[in-house]
């Protein structure tokens, strides 16, 4: 099992020391070879997304930063699972992992992720640490994650004995998920997005790489990624809402 670790500080801190624990108690539940592929954004210079909306356009590989990014993005893609890290800068996350989710934006017009299970983890002096794991689970789950966890400390309220029994219980649940190999339905808010997105990208009048990647994977003709099984419910919903989209886009 291979679990990449973005780190989106500058310090090795309070949230580093969470992922470290993190860390130990998925090698206690390994029954296996645990590979730990560790990204410090620090280390890193690649400069700031230009929005030059070549990613959405012409594809990622026409991006200025390209030979920087996408080896990340490929050891993302290999991972079996993705813990995103950030202490609560200013009330969100630091400026070096939302450079990085730009980056990586073309992946809201093209999701991807869709087996992939991620652990989000933040640490702050006062507040805030809701809204950054918020932000993170958004953002991982319109670029496709099939489920994102989440786990915070506010060092105001630092309590470390609950603190463990955190530890323990999300690093478990994160584990045994991967380890299952099973997948989660995804919400209806999941199901509207993809479609959104579906519906703008059916006709060859769209983003040519946008358009080019919906028709490649086959992922226009399907209610959302085949590798998920949906409810009828659920399918069903998809169904027609992708059919008032098309009509509307």
């Amino acid at each position: 099992m291979k679990i990449v670790i973005l780190y989106g500080s500058p310090r090795k801190g309070d949230t580093y020391e969470i992922v470290d624990k993190i860390k130990s108690q998925l090698n206690v539940l390994s029954t296996d070879n645990l590979e730990f592929d560790e990204v410090f954004l620090a280390d890193l210079d690649y400069g700031f997304c230009k929005g030059c909306y070549n990613c959405f356009e012409f594809g990622e590989d026409k991006c200025p930063h390209y030979n920087q990014i996408n080896p990340i993005i490929d050891k993302i893609k290999a991972c079996d699972g993705l813990i995103v890290t950030s202490p609560v800068y200013v009330l969100h996350v630091t400026a070096m992992l939302k450079n990085f989710f730009d980056h990586m934006a073309y992946f809201y017009h093209r999701p991807y992720f869709f087996t992939k299970k991620a652990l989000a983890v933040s640490s702050t002096g006062g507040v805030g640490v809701k809204d950054v794991l918020s932000y993170i689970e958004e953002d991982l789950e319109n670029m496709g994650f099939n489920k994102v966890y989440k786990i915070g400390l506010t060092m105001a309220r630092r309590d470390d004995e609950k603190l463990e029994k955190e530890i323990k219980k999300v690093s478990k649940t994160f584990y045994d998920d991967i380890a299952s190999g099973k997948t989660h339905s995804p919400s209806f808010k999941r199901l509207i997005m993809f479609n959104v997105w579906r519906a703008m990208n059916s006709k060859s009048t769209a983003l040519k790489a946008d358009y080019e990647y919906w028709e490649s994977t086959g992922l226009k003709y399907h209610e959302f990624s085949p590798t998920i099984k949906l409810p009828l419910i659920k399918k069903a919903y998809a169904k027609l809402l992708h059919s008032i989209l098309s009509r509307v886009f």
